[in-house]
């Protein structure tokens, strides 16, 4: 090296070049040629689709929670089956997932597109059109492409950020019509322009087939006047950005992005990438003065004569970025653009000034991004994907090796105080209700994340720098606290409980959904109080929606028809016989209570609200919680209230149809219980009446009765102002119904089905007979199953028939807690040793 040295005459040692990956610079020439390249692709709905590395097939992954340990992880990878035979000899080039993401079209290098559809599980799709209908055409290459909205009520929303206004952060969002053209017919539809200028609509008609219509859009006479990029917007009578009152609506625009490499002898070679922006506006020109004179010599010429309008281009400064950008992801209604990098950088900048978003203050939260949030460090990589929150960053490398990326605080190191908290509890609260309010609510991804923040960083900062800010629980807690304000979820429903519809907002089942997420360590490990609380509420709702289908009249007044149907009837027996399980639970709960403090010598003169929260604390019993808030205790009174209905069907029917014969069944349900349903039913009524009185009698405000009773939700704590009550239902109604009843029958009864407690028993039953969370019954042997990916709980895989349930195909597309459903094998159910 000495002698080459001498040789150039260098002043320095000779740096030999480090040339750039072979794949990515494939990878830039393929994005070069075709503007149809996406090898990767994160839909809405929580699902990821990728071309496998031999390119004749499609693989699926998601985020899951591991139900042995409660982490996130990524999911086994899924191949969808059809791709290979359908592909034959021609590779795969593109995936895209609609805006909804059930629909993802897949498109090889002929432009042959095949369209696939998710079916009642996130891992499982069904082809419902095949490439073979498409000629093979090297003009066919797709080069642009743009799914189309159906022509609905908008559902998409602009964000604001947060402002703190007087000590409350205030979190606004307008709703925004969503750009055309869009699909009249209610469908799904594609658009998809070729490299020899035809441009296709694939659309579904009103026999879900799906049609295939073409015009050309420029005549291709010679190779230059081939396409290779296309870009399509919305029309000329909308917008392509959101519309408020601080913020006015944005013009398209054209943005490219040229990569480009040089070399250096002395640090080799390197990747450079330079966006360039160019603006599309609408303009008039104007007349030349002497037209005017023209007008006044002709009668029948107006003097006021116009030009039509005419698009004019206008180009931004270019921006250099010294690494080779390989996807851009849309956010917020494009109102930013998350820019992804070879190197495994990612950055969000303004669409409008493309410029990296400026860090947000402590009365401004915008995104986790902007208050320190930022994805690690990573090697290079070819593919990179987004999470439908942004949250979450699946990356592929040169060998094709999938990884999971998850947003993580940049600055571990640095000590935090309870402003900084605040301020990342608030980033969480906006991120989670952003999700929510989405059309597919998917949050496993600001999940993940929430998780990690709390367990790898925010317990090591507690321990190390401020304890006195409490642990993750208290994190969680505020977070649950913030999602029920922001998304207005109503939860007081103490004085005027017959307004209560609380079970049919959708937003009220994700926030539940949430509340069982966070904290959770596993199925075989027994939740949080709070985390308790969710899961019986979500599972109360989903068998109060139930039965609402079945025992509501018809517009006639007329009864139901499927309390006329066997196979209705008898789906609903174990459901009946969950719920009545789960109030004989809550009694046994309380009776339990009532002991704990009898043998301590605690009488109904000095109990108070410090004691009964820390019994709830100590034995993670949701019994007190459950009766006391007033949106559970309404759903407890409306189930009882329709099962009532249900067992004034028994006397009609003494025959011997089979009708008869499962209300029969109904009636031995009902009476194997220890505590009655009018037993309980009595108690309901008991504690809403007493609740009431509490609430009124005292000094308590309107805010002040949703702030506690919140707080028995989200923090499983019963207020001061509720102490009477509690006393009253334990010194009194408790004591007096332990003389009506068997309790040794009620101490010895088996709730293990419920799974509410994680004693040895119970955890053994679980592990043999795991319980079918839509049916409540056992799952049965060598059938396949569905198991939520994020409360882990399990669904027989019951697909619609003709002549099936309609109720559970309905309910049973999502899980009780809202989250999607996974298919597996029934050997894939892989149970702990206890």
């Amino acid at each position: 090296m000495d002698e080459l040295d001498e040789l150039f005459a260098d002043p320095g040692p000779l740096q030999l070049s480090v040339p750039l990956p072979p794949g990515l610079v494939q990878c830039l020439n393929e994005a070069s040629l075709n503007g149809c390249c996406q090898k990767v692709d994160w839909s809405k709905s929580g699902a990821l689709a990728y071309i496998s590395s031999d390119g004749y097939s499609v693989v699926l992954q998601h985020l899951l929670c591991d139900p042995q340990d409660g982490q996130w992880k990524l999911s086994q990878q899924y191949v969808i089956d059809d791709t290979y035979t359908a592909q034959q000899h021609v590779g795969l080039v593109h995936v895209s997932w609609d805006h909804a993401g059930n629909f993802l079209a897949t498109i090889d290098a002929h432009g042959r597109t095949s369209i696939y559809a998710t079916f009642f599980a996130i891992n499982r799709m069904n082809t419902i059109r095949r490439c073979a209908f498409d000629p093979e055409d090297d003009l066919g290459a797709v080069m642009g492409l743009m799914w189309l909205h159906m022509d609905r009520p908008a559902k998409s929303f602009y964000y604001k950020p947060s402002i703190k206004t007087n000590g409350q952060w205030n979190f606004m969002c307008t709703p925004q019509k969503l750009a055309g053209p869009r699909n009249p017919l209610q469908k799904s539809s594609v658009v998809l322009v070729t490299r020899g200028g035809v441009i296709r609509v694939l659309y579904q008609d009103k026999d879900n087939r799906w049609q295939d219509i073409r015009a050309d859009v420029q005549h291709v006479k010679d190779a230059s006047g081939v396409l290779s990029h296309v870009a399509m917007c919305a029309d000329r009578g909308d917008t392509a950005g959101p519309e408020s009152k601080s913020r006015a609506p944005t013009q398209p625009f054209v943005l490219t992005a040229f990569s480009c490499f040089s070399h250096d002898f002395q640090g080799g070679d390197t990747a450079n990438t330079i966006l360039c922006k160019w603006e599309l506006s609408s303009e008039k020109p104007a007349l030349h003065p002497s037209f005017t004179q023209l007008a006044s010599k002709r009668p029948n010429t107006s003097p006021n004569a116009e030009l039509s309008a005419e698009y004019c281009v206008k180009k931004s400064p270019e921006i250099v970025v010294p690494r080779a950008l390989i996807s851009l992801h849309h956010i917020n209604l494009s109102t930013v653009l998350a820019m992804m990098y070879s190197d495994g950088t990612i950055e969000f900048r303004d669409s409008q000034s493309l410029q990296l978003l400026p860090p947000d203050n402590e009365t401004q939260i915008s995104s986790l991004s902007q208050i320190g949030f930022a994805f690690p460090a990573n090697t290079s990589c070819l593919r990179i994907a987004l999470s439908p929150n942004s949250c979450a960053a699946f990356c592929m490398d040169e060998n094709h090796f999938p990884s999971i990326r998850l947003m993580q605080y940049a600055n571990p190191g640095t000590p935090i105080d309870e402003a900084f908290l605040e301020i990342v509890n608030e980033a969480f609260i906006t991120q989670l209700s952003i999700a929510s309010r989405a059309v597919a609510g998917c949050t496993e991804d600001v999940l993940s994340t929430a998780q990690l923040f709390a367990s790898q960083y925010l317990n090591l900062q507690m321990q190390n720098f401020a304890p006195s800010l409490g642990n993750s629980s208290t994190f969680n807690r505020r977070l649950l606290s913030g999602i029920y304000r922001i998304l207005g979820v109503s939860l007081d429903h103490a004085i005027d409980a017959q307004q209560d519809q609380s079970y049919k907002n959708a937003y009220f089942q994700r926030c539940l959904g949430v509340q069982a997420s966070l904290g959770f360590l596993g199925e075989f490990t027994l939740r949080p109080t709070e985390g308790i609380i969710a899961v019986v509420m979500f599972s109360l709702r989903y068998f109060s929606i139930v039965l609402s289908y079945i025992t509501t009249k018809k517009a006639d007044g007329s009864e139901s028809e499927f309390l006329k149907k066997p196979d209705i009837v008898s789906f609903l027996l174990p459901l009946v016989s969950w719920f009545l399980a789960l109030e004989n639970f809550i009694i046994d709960e309380l009776c339990s209570i009532l002991r704990t403090f009898e043998d301590a010598g605690i009488g109904q003169d000095h109990l108070d609200a410090n004691l009964i929260n820390q019994n709830i604390c100590a034995s993670q019993s949701p019994a007190l919680p459950l009766l006391f808030i007033s949106t559970c205790r309404s759903m407890f009174k409306y189930d009882c209230r329709s099962i009532r209905i249900l067992a004034g069907e028994i006397d009609k029917h003494h025959d011997s149809t089979p009708l008869s014969g499962v209300y029969r069944e109904l009636d031995m349900v009902m009476q194997k219980f220890p505590v009655s349903l009018h037993q309980f039913e009595k108690i309901l009524n008991e504690v809403d009446n007493s609740v009431r009185a509490a609430y009124q009698s005292s000094a308590m405000g309107e805010a002040d009765r949703k702030g506690a009773e919140k707080d028995m939700l989200t923090k499983a704590e019963i207020s001061q102002t509720l102490i009477e009550p509690v006393k009253q239902l334990l010194f009194q109604t408790v004591t007096s119904l332990r003389n009506e009843i068997n309790e040794a029958e009620l101490y010895f009864m088996d709730v293990g089905d419920l799974g509410l407690t994680n004693d040895n028993i119970s955890i053994k039953r679980s592990r043999k007979h795991p319980t079918d969370a839509m049916q409540k019954t056992p799952l049965r042997k060598d059938v396949k199953v569905r198991r939520c990916i994020r409360c882990g709980t399990f669904m027989e895989d019951v697909l619609p028939q003709r002549n099936g349930n309609p109720i559970l195909g309905l309910l049973g597309r999502t899980c009780c807690c809202g989250s999607s459903w996974m298919v597996l094998e029934r050997e894939e159910i892989v149970q702990p040793k206890v």
